[in-house]
């Protein structure tokens, strides 16, 4: 081979070199970046989880809340009922007590 040829053949090995180097590069920042992109998904796969026990937790709360909003309206009904049969009681005792003279 002649000195053209090895020199010309060296310049084909320094690219050759330099584009594996660039490749190699390329190669390791795309994994950086799929190694961010896997450790912001388990990230976001954490932060999914506590909002669906958050919202769990707040749809029970209100289901209790709301359980507890019907037996007061029961509850107040029944005092309602309570009062007005008192009052009638009490209208009926007045009139009872007109009838005595003294």
């Amino acid at each position: 081979m002649s000195r053209g040829g090895v020199s010309s053949a060296s310049e084909s090995f320094q690219q050759i070199l330099i584009a594996v180097q660039d490749v190699s590069h390329q190669v390791n920042r795309m994994n950086e970046a799929a190694q961010t992109i896997h450790r912001d998904t388990e990230k976001l796969v954490g932060n999914s989880d506590r909002i669906a026990k958050l919202a769990e937790t707040a749809a029970h709360d209100t289901q209790e809340v709301a359980a507890a909003s019907q037996e007061q309206t029961a509850t107040t009904e029944e005092m309602s009922a309570a009062a007005e049969n008192l009052a009638q009681m009490a209208e009926r005792l007045s009139e009872q007590i007109k009838r005595f003279t003294i």
